[in-house]
């Protein structure tokens, strides 16, 4: 889902929780990570306490990139 699309349908709400998964979102870059959450903050009311969550495969990560 475009995030630029989109956030307006949650503009009035604070996100609690972020939840990336589907497919294989364990092969994501750490840039590519950051680059999607940054454009979450810039875009989406994020809670201070907002829980963060990603599908890894266990066998597609690395330990460095936790």
């Amino acid at each position: 889902v475009d995030i630029r699309q989109e956030a307006y349908r949650v503009a009035d709400r604070s996100i609690r929780s972020i939840f990336i998964g589907g497919g294989t979102p364990s092969l994501f870059t750490p840039a590519q990570i950051k680059l999607l959450l940054d454009e979450c903050r810039a875009r989406l009311s994020i809670a201070n306490n907002c829980e963060i969550t990603m599908e890894v495969n266990p066998g597609k990560i690395e330990c460095g990139s936790l």
